[in-house]
């Protein structure tokens, strides 16, 4: 379905990674660090300074800003230009009546992904981007099951 600009449903320019994905590559386990490496092989990742807030509002001391910082290096971040100001509007419009608990945030990355033309990837806020016909909505598994069949191909080769 075309949106107000009559384009259709973003092409694949991208990831933008939400906060709870972000915060899991620093969680002490391994396979998030695996995980977001997946995506960071798959796919030019981004995020917003929304996310960035988010993790730095977290931040107690030095070491845990590096790891912050060290997590940021391989990722884009991207901020609000005034153009992207009329889809913001629209988006806070449609999540106030989708009755969002926080219908801003949700209105700023729903526009910087759809001005973007990213694929939002989540856990936690997945379902409520899928709400919105214009945004593609993921969870990791998605990116897994695409990279499964290139990830076998690549263990046959190896032998």
């Amino acid at each position: 379905m075309p949106d107000a600009k009559g384009r259709q449903p973003q092409a694949d320019a991208g990831l933008l990674l939400e906060s709870d994905i972000l915060a899991e590559f620093l969680l002490p386990a391994d396979r998030q660090a695996s995980e977001l490496r997946q995506m960071l092989a798959e796919s030019v990742c981004f995020t917003t300074f929304v996310q960035v807030s988010e993790l730095l509002a977290c931040v107690h001391d030095k070491h845990e800003r590096a790891l912050v910082d060290r997590l940021l290096g391989g990722i884009k971040v991207l901020g609000l230009p005034t153009r992207y100001s009329e889809a913001v509007g629209r988006f806070l419009r449609l999540a106030t009546e989708a009755g969002s608990q926080q219908p801003l945030r949700q209105a700023i990355v729903l526009a910087v992904a759809h001005e973007a033309r990213l694929t939002i990837v989540s856990h936690k806020h997945c379902s409520a981007y899928r709400k919105f016909d214009e945004i593609t909505a993921i969870e990791p598994n998605d990116i897994r099951r695409r990279l499964g069949s290139k990830l076998s191909d690549c263990d046959r080769h190896s032998k």
